[in-house]
């Protein structure tokens, strides 16, 4: 009697536990939900300045999660959160076309989860939550 198929299937077994693993631990391309106030708790425990209120980002001003700014030097970093992906992939798009038309601040913006970021991604990321 061989082993090989026994074997073959504690692999499989155990491949499978580790992906599920992995999607619950928020890897795997699983889309992430971010919050201003959890986000915002993360980043004053980490001594860095932030306010909410209104953005200088038009297409922001009613934005269904939450503006949060960052003080990360210069004009700061705005997060704006959105309930889904799609939101935040909205307002990327939405700000990158009233600087096409209107030219003014070119900074890096992306979307992360369902947060639109314009700054300094780099400066926040690690405090999304």
């Amino acid at each position: 009697m061989t082993r090989a198929p026994i074997v073959a299937a504690s692999i499989a077994v155990a491949l499978a536990a580790v992906s599920v693993a992995l999607l619950g631990a928020g890897c795997g391309g699983a889309d992430e939900h971010y919050t201003r106030s959890a986000t915002d708790v993360c980043l004053s425990e980490n001594g860095r300045a932030t306010s909410s209120g209104s953005s200088p980002i038009d297409t922001w001003k009613n934005v269904s999660g939450g503006l949060l700014h960052v003080e990360t030097g210069g004009e700061g970093t705005e997060i704006a959160f959105g309930q889904t992906p799609a939101d935040a992939r909205r307002l990327v798009a939405q700000y990158k076309d009233l600087v096409a038309i209107f030219g003014g601040d070119r900074s890096p913006v992306e979307a992360k989860g369902n947060a639109a970021i314009v700054g300094d991604p780099g400066a926040v990321e690690d405090c999304l939550r």
